[in-house]
């Protein structure tokens, strides 16, 4: 089949394949660029009634919603029915706009104060819906298209809930990810659903969109139990709520908390997720939604650091910066990111280092012009009889033995101290000198680096050569998302889950962030050969010319790293001061304590002569 006709017989011949899914296969049109036309799988032809009474509504919400305008035919005859034709719808998935890594991709210039204002048409394009009579029943982030001016347009309207002369079309698919608690385990095939139903997957939406990509219900387990985003979902366990509210979630990693937000807001989403939302006309209506958005978006301010940081502006403080903070990535950088670059001076810088100094051990000179020391007193009386008397040799000696070994221990002990500290000394030296080498050897390259700036911007040119590998790897990996690509043991609430951990294409993949994220070993070991097949595509051409900006960071670097040459260079000049201070300090005070002990020494060695001079006359 290669053409079909529309509804006034109009034949229509087939273009470009666009999606196939579990309904049909949608093809563009090759005579116009308006409308694409949607055929279906045999069994899965949709009610040509619901699709007529689906047709009726495409005036009225023709600004919001791809609504069918004509069934469409095999023959002209209009006898065998096989799809529908539906409008085209330009922009992109909504899913591209809160993902951190695709809004960089697709909405590069968005900011936070885009994506609330995203939300709040959202919320409107769901509010006309429903004034509609019309229930989106299918409600999930691949049927909604963002436009560059922040409007939206639901598509795949003919899965749409809608009531038409008394009788119900229902919606029978559903997203496990996206369906209502309460309809979670029920048979969706025939099942009437209300609006509070649609308000569930609203406000997912909503939150996506405010929380950069989180998934209100994947995060961190509070107990041993690890819930898939399905099951948490069923349990109403919220991740973001309150803490007090002792859910079995907490936040992941690198994202805001609720309290950034204004306090209905906060209790917007806990009505929608909690359990009480369960009860009809529980959950915000549409309406309610785009009403808190239209007020949040009246009260961003700009933070002072990053004009492209939009936040409430009754937060204590810039969510975005403090999850850059958090985990190294800013999710709203700014728009023209620019480099401060100055020329590496090429002035001199020529200076000489001096040589150490030549210190030397203290040798004491013999000390001259003392006077011996006066000898110990005589002994007198019967004492000295006694003395005279039992001594074996002269009483002198007996009186002066004591005095003379006194002395003798006194040149001794004096020498050892003498040598202890010329020893010293000589540490103190041989330190010294190692050290100066060291630090003059370490400034001796720096004057050279300052003296041939040339020379610094080499190395830096090399040492950019591996981050430019790095970096342009990096951007290459981040153009395979794991959203849309088949990988083993990843279906849709694993996507969920890694998506809300920030790890949302190939880029962010690693054996630390997939540990963080709590999957199962399997499941790791998928992703991390996926992400190694995409790096096989890989390839890098070192000699390919650098760009002007990479040149200019490359001189920003070189200046940068000059001007840390130079304080270091002035550190280690004073270091080298420092270091003789101290040296010539410590050798003047070893060399005052050598010559006090050589001057002892010297008495000493005096007075032993004199007190040999006295036993011998």
């Amino acid at each position: 089949m290669s053409s079909c006709f529309d509804e006034s017989r109009t034949q229509f011949s087939f273009g470009e394949k666009l999606a196939s899914g579990g309904e049909g296969v949608v093809w563009r049109l090759q005579s116009t660029s308006e409308y694409l036309v949607k055929i279906y799988h045999p069994n899965k032809k949709a009610s040509a009634e619901k699709l007529k009474a689906l047709r009726s509504k495409s005036a009225a919400l023709k600004n919001c919603a791809m609504m069918p305008i004509s069934l469409a035919f095999m023959d002209r005859n209009l006898q065998s029915h096989i799809g529908i034709f539906i409008p085209y719808a330009a922009g992109h998935d909504i899913h591209q706009l809160y993902g951190p890594r695709s809004r960089l991709q697709y909405f590069p210039s968005a900011t936070f104060k885009f994506l609330v204002r995203a939300a709040c048409n959202l919320a409107a394009a769901f509010e006309e819906i429903h004034d509609q009579g019309i229930i989106i029943g299918d409600v999930n982030e691949q049927n909604i298209k963002v436009l560059n001016d922040a409007t939206v347009r639901i598509i795949d309207c003919d899965s749409f809930q809608i009531t038409y002369n008394s009788r119900t079309f229902a919606s029978n698919v559903g997203t496990p990810l996206w369906t209502a608690p309460e309809l979670h385990g029920k048979d969706l095939n025939g099942l009437v659903r209300s609006r509070n139903h649609d308000q569930f997957g609203l406000a997912q939406l909503i939150f996506l969109l405010l929380f950069a990509g989180r998934y209100p219900f994947a995060g961190i387990p509070r107990t041993n139990h690890h819930l898939q985003p399905e099951e948490a979902i069923r349990q109403h366990a919220f991740a973001f709520a309150p803490e007090s509210l002792k859910l079995p979630l907490a936040p992941p990693p690198g994202c805001p908390r609720l309290d950034v937000l204004p306090a209905n807001l906060q209790k917007a989403f806990l009505r929608s997720f909690m359990s009480d939302s369960i009860r009809e006309n529980a959950r915000p209506a549409a309406g309610e939604w785009r009403r808190l958005l239209a007020e949040l978006e009246n009260e961003l301010v700009a933070c002072q650091r990053n004009s492209n940081h939009h936040f409430w502006k009754g937060a204590q403080f810039c969510p975005w910066c403090s999850v850059a903070k958090e985990v190294g990535i800013d999710y709203f950088p700014p728009s023209n990111p620019t480099f401060s670059v100055r020329e590496p001076s090429t002035s001199s810088n020529h200076r000489i280092i001096p040589g150490p100094n030549p210190f030397t051990q203290t040798i004491p000179q013999p000390v001259t012009g003392l006077n011996p020391s006066p000898l110990p007193p005589e002994p007198s009386g019967w004492v000295k009889g006694i003395k005279i008397l039992f001594s074996s040799k002269s009483w002198q000696h007996g009186w002066l033995k004591p005095h003379l070994d006194q002395l003798r221990s006194t040149v001794q002990s004096s020498e050892s101290i003498i040598l202890k500290l010329q020893s010293d000394q000589r540490s103190v030296i041989s330190t010294y000198h190692s050290e100066f080498g060291a630090l003059a050897s370490k400034l001796k390259s720096m004057f050279e680096d300052l003296n041939q700036p040339s020379n610094v911007m080499q190395r830096e040119m090399a040492a950019y050569a591996k981050i430019r590998m790095e970096s342009e790897l990096s951007t290459f990996l981040r153009k395979f998302f794991i959203r849309g690509s088949s990988i083993a043991q990843i279906g849709p609430a694993r996507r969920a889950t890694l998506i809300s951990f920030g790890i949302e294409t190939a880029a962010e993949i690693t054996k630390i962030s997939l540990r963080r994220a709590e999957l199962p070993t399997n499941a790791r070991d998928s992703l991390l050969e996926w992400r190694k097949s995409c790096e096989a595509r890989f390839k890098f051409d070192p000699k390919r010319a650098m760009s002007p900006s990479q040149i200019d960071e490359v001189k920003m670097l070189t200046s940068k790293t000059m001007d840390k040459i130079r304080i270091e260079a002035a550190a280690n000049e004073l270091k080298i001061n420092t270091l003789t201070n101290e040296a010539a300090r410590r050798l003047r005070e070893l060399d005052v304590e050598i010559r006090r002990v050589a001057l002892r020494r010297d008495q000493a060695n005096l007075d032993v002569d004199n007190v040999l001079r006295v036993l011998k006359g």
